[in-house]
Formats: C-alpha cells, structure tokens, sequence
C-alpha cells in the first residue's frame, strides 16, 4: 500500500505505467490454518482492484495474475506452472501490447 501511494501519482504523471501483483485462489477460497496468509492475499487484491478503477483512461493498468501453483512438487494438485511461465506473462501484461488489460 506504501509503495502504491508513493509512486502511483508519478507513473500517471507519466502517462503510462504497469502495477502487478501475483496472487492465487486462495483469498477467495481459503484452506483451513492459512489465516495470516489469507489476509495478505485478500488485502493485496482489495488494494489492487478499486486502484484499477481509479486508473482507467491514465495510460496505467493495474493487474492480478492469479496462479494456483507453482513448479513440479504442486503437479499433484493440478498444476506445474514454472517460475518461467508466470515471468513471461507479467513480462506480457507490462508491454504495450496489453495496454488494454487491467484487473477489472
């Protein structure tokens, strides 16, 4: 939220900037002891949301990817996503190919 307040102004100033966060599914269906956990993934995505409505017509995206797993030890849950993968989507979401892509 800090770094949020204290560069968002100068990236519109800008004209043109990118804010990603990667998150997963977990803050909207918690398991069981993952309190802590939860509360910081939920908080990261409430931040992210209302700022990417603020954003709109700023030149500014404001984006989560949301990934479930990652790498090979989580393949019994559905999901080998590689570190390389998730990299070369955020790269991805912060080109101006996907100028148009914001969280909402």
């Amino acid at each position: 939220m800090n770094a949020v307040q204290a560069f968002v102004p100068h990236m519109v100033e800008q004209g043109w900037a990118r804010v990603v966060t990667v998150s997963q599914p977990a803050a909207l269906q918690p398991a069981g002891n993952t309190s802590p956990y939860t509360i910081g993934k939920t908080g990261q995505e409430v931040l992210l949301l209302p700022l990417a409505h603020e954003l709109r017509d700023t030149g500014m995206t404001a984006i989560i990817v949301l990934v479930r797993a990652i790498g090979e030890r989580e393949e019994r849950r559905g999901s080998n996503t590689t570190h390389e993968e998730i990299a070369s989507t955020i790269t991805y979401l912060c080109s101006a190919d996907a100028r148009i892509i914001n969280a909402v």
